[in-house]
Parts: C-alpha cells; sequence; structure tokens
C-alpha cells in the first residue's frame, strides 16, 4: 500500500502505477508486522495498482511468501473481483490459520496502524 515500505523492500517502487483504492470482500487480521486478508463476510481497504512489467509479480510474489503451485506458501494469488473494480485483480491472501490473531473488524490496515501506535 501506499505510504508502506513493501513497494520499497520489495524493490518494485518505480514499476507500479497507482490507480486507485478499492473494496475487497474478505477478512482482515493483524499478523504483526503486517495484514492477512482470508476469505470471509467483510469489507477490506485496498489499493490497486498497474504493473509495469508483468515480471514483477515475480517480485511480488518473492516479497509476499507466495511460491505458485505451493501449498505450504505463506500466502497464495488469487485473481479476484473488487467491489468497484469487477475485472478481477490479484490479490495476495494469507494461507496460514488466523487462530488467535486479532480481526482488524474496520478491514482498514492504515487506520488500524495508526490506531495500534497511538494506543500503544
Amino acid at each position: 500500500m501506499q505510504g508502506q515500505p513493501g513497494q520499497r523492500l520489495a524493490g518494485i517502487k518505480d514499476q507500479l502505477t497507482y490507480v486507485g483504492p478499492c473494496k475487497l470482500t474478505g477478512s482482515l487480521y493483524d499478523l504483526g508486522e503486517y495484514p492477512g486478508l482470508v476469505p470471509g463476510p467483510g469489507e477490506v481497504m485496498g489499493q490497486i495498482f498497474q504493473l509495469q512489467d508483468p515480471n514483477t509479480l515475480t517480485l511480488l510474489d518473492r516479497y509476499e511468501g507466495c511460491i505458485p503451485g505451493e501449498p505450504s506458501s505463506l500466502f497464495v494469488r488469487r485473481r479476484i473481483e473488487t467491489i468497484e473494480y469487477p475485472a478481477g485483480y490479484w490479490v495476495y491472501l494469507y494461507n496460514g490459520s488466523v487462530g488467535s490473531r486479532p480481526p482488524i473488524q474496520s478491514g482498514d490496515w492504515i487506520g488500524y496502524l495508526t490506531s495500534r501506535t497511538i494506543s500503544s
């Protein structure tokens, strides 16, 4: 997401063009340093980016801990529709158990991070 270090850390900051905000159907959980999106009820705030080069997906997969075809990957990449953009976009779904991880009821990771920082 914009304003987060992931694009820089993945080495793709200059390979993406921001398209706009979106809403996804699913549930969001606090996994510590990052959120985990899982299928479920609710709305999750997201952002859509256009890739300048399709090979950028390989770098994103590596950053997200996604090994295509590997059932034990930390995240799996799936094509889903968003509420605003029904064309279908890639998203990374958390592939582990959320167990006792705190749910992010608002579905807004950035807003949640802000409130988590203020209350610490």
